[in-house]
């Protein structure tokens, strides 16, 4: 699901302590960074969420 980042995304986001980026999940090869299930990263990754841009949240995110 493609979102756009807003200045109350990114309020929210700090506010509740959103996880949502591959860096967040449990499938994510902190190592290889890649997904450990064979996913793209590109539109996940954690230094996406800045105002303006778009952000993709993954089906397979676990926490």
């Amino acid at each position: 699901m493609q979102t756009r980042v807003t200045p109350q995304l990114m309020s929210e986001a700090r506010r509740w302590a959103l996880r949502w980026a591959c860096e967040h999940c449990a499938h994510f090869d902190r190592a290889a960074s890649v997904c450990g299930n064979g996913w793209p990263t590109d539109e996940h990754r954690a230094e996406l969420l800045r105002d303006g841009g778009e952000i993709a949240f993954c089906k397979e995110f676990e926490g």
